[in-house]
């Protein structure tokens, strides 16, 4: 460097450009991809993630929906690096077989289909079953008026209709 020799009393002025201190954002999804980068973000602002809500694709077992950013998101003071936190909202189990199963449905008539060891309800043996007659008849309408009206049903006894 060149040195002037003093020779004389001499005034020297400083100047200086200012670089504002800026800040990196790292928003990264669950598996560690990079999912948004924010270079230059400014001290004690609050940090956007920009490019939309972040996913992660369902599994076997569940789905997944976004929930919060890991840590809060807070004014910024330092590079920070937030993480996707997701719900997991469990699957359905998958229905089993291809249908209803006639050995332990209901017909929804009081008698019980039946797959021969026992008869059904109002049936034999054989699965055949007693047709409709008035000793039937009344308790399927309480039954069912009991079920549309959402009460309780407490059956003590039946009387038989008289001929």
């Amino acid at each position: 460097a060149y040195v002037t020799p003093v020779v004389a009393d001499a005034e020297y002025t400083a100047t200086y450009t200012e670089t504002p201190r800026t800040y990196t954002i790292t928003w990264i999804n669950y598996d560690g991809t990079v999912l948004e980068t924010d270079i230059g973000v400014a001290p004690n602002t609050l940090p956007t993630f920009d490019a939309g809500t972040p996913s992660r694709p369902e599994d076997e077992n569940y789905t997944y929906t976004f929930s919060r950013w890991d840590p809060d998101v807070q004014l910024v003071t330092a590079d920070a690096t937030y993480t996707a936190v997701y719900l997991q909202d469990p699957k359905p189990a998958p229905a089993t077989g291809g249908g209803e199963d006639d050995s332990s449905s209901s017909t929804g008539d009081g008698n019980s289909s039946g797959d021969g060891t026992n008869g059904g309800a109002n049936g034999d043996a054989n699965g055949n079953r007693a047709p409709k007659t008035a000793d039937t008849m009344p308790g399927i309408i309480v039954i069912a008026l009991a079920g549309l009206l959402g009460g309780a049903l407490l059956i003590t006894g039946g009387r038989k209709a008289s001929k």
